[in-house]
């Protein structure tokens, strides 16, 4: 089930043994973000947010930490929680 969590959550369980997945919508619409509202997995979480962007075969996907909150909060800070 999907839920809510706040920043210091996200933080604390990619520190521990789980890999949250988020959902974020970003207003800018990078074209490696696509569709606009879209999962990833989070696998840092910092100054700089490091994901794994299933929509790219490349490298870990990166955003500030202030571009994460912004598109993680457009899609309810919405995430769902797997154990590593």
């Amino acid at each position: 089930m999907a839920d809510s969590l706040d920043w210091d959550e996200l933080r604390s369980l990619v520190k521990g043994e789980f890999f949250p997945i988020v959902w974020i919508r970003v207003r800018s619409e990078p074209a490696v973000i696509r569709p606009p509202l879209h999962a990833v997995v989070v696998t840092g979480a910092g100054k700089q947010v490091v994901m794994i962007n299933p929509a790219l075969s490349g490298p870990d996907y990166t955003l500030s930490e202030k571009e994460f909150r912004e598109a993680w909060y457009h899609a309810d800070n919405l995430a769902v929680v797997i154990r590593k």
